[in-house]
């Protein structure tokens, strides 16, 4: 999932995989003004996202959020963060893991900051680790 500039990410991730309206040549079947179908079916109960940020920010996306994917609706259970150390040069890779009551950064071998609430907005995003709560058959879909 790319983000090309800082927004939501329920609108990102829409964008990417709702049916939506091509207006241009289909590249799969060379046709003009139809509809592009995407289809992906998930069965397991966590859903890994991979995220190229390119130094914008999700907004609106916090550890509290419940996002709807596929049809049921996750909320994010863990994350790994990249940050920059020497203006950019170099960097590390940090995971966030939800526990019963908090979260947990594990970082190499040390787990610390147990917080009730991490505020995702400019955090260095890469995979996002979502724990599906409903699916389509439990709201009536």
């Amino acid at each position: 999932l790319t983000l090309p500039r800082d927004d939501i990410f329920q609108v990102v991730f829409n964008n990417k995989y709702e049916d939506h309206f091509i207006k241009k040549k289909c590249p799969k079947c060379g046709k003009r003004n139809v509809w592009e179908n995407v289809q992906v079916e998930h069965q397991g109960k966590y859903l890994f996202v991979r995220v190229w940020q390119n130094g914008a920010s999700f907004s609106e996306f916090s550890t509290d959020s419940v996002v709807r994917m596929f049809g049921s609706e996750y909320k994010l259970n863990a994350f790994t963060q990249y940050t920059t150390k020497s203006g950019g040069e170099r960097g590390h890779y940090q995971a966030w893991v939800r526990g019963s009551r908090h979260w947990c950064r594990i970082n190499d071998s040390k787990v610390a900051e147990q917080q009730w609430h991490v505020d995702l907005e400019g955090r260095g995003l890469s995979i996002l680790v979502f724990e599906k709560t409903m699916c389509a058959f439990d709201f009536g879909v």
